[in-house]
């Protein structure tokens, strides 16, 4: 599947706030129930066949984020393509595009941390983005591009 970051919380097809049966009815795919962690009060879905895991709130059971894994794909601003990039052109991106970005020990953050993105190896030559959470509750939702 191919997602496009949009920079607007009501927007876009998949949003903040969203009942799990909503998240269903659009991706219309198996789903798994399990506790991220054991301290977890409610379940994430894993959409396997999709390579997609949505994650829910603790306290109203309702869409927070998407955590989204290679096949898919992100577009964040135009051709700026997430997933399967190799980081060092990913970055080469985002600074031609003046994009900011963070480091930390797990990735990259993206959009005021509103992108997280998974690079695992990241001191090596060659090192992937791997997969990318969007935090929707930080102002922002997603479209599908293409299925």
């Amino acid at each position: 599947m191919i997602f496009e970051f949009i920079d607007n919380p009501k927007l876009g097809l998949l949003k903040a706030g969203m009942t799990r049966e909503e998240v269903k009815n659009i991706f219309q795919s198996k789903v798994f129930e399990f506790k991220k962690t054991p301290i977890c009060k409610v379940t994430t879905e894993a959409y396997s066949d999709l390579d997609i895991h949505a994650f829910y709130d603790d306290e109203t059971n309702k869409l927070e984020g998407l955590e989204i894994f290679q096949p898919n794909r992100l577009i964040i601003a135009e051709d700026a393509s997430i997933l399967a990039t190799d980081m060092q052109h990913f970055l080469r991106i985002l600074t031609n595009k003046k994009i900011k970005f963070e480091h930390d020990l797990m990735g990259l953050n993206l959009m005021n941390n509103r992108i997280k993105i998974y690079v695992p190896h990241k001191d090596e030559s060659v090192a992937e983005c791997a997969c990318v959470y969007i935090d929707l509750r930080e102002g922002c939702s997603l479209n599908i591009k293409s299925k």
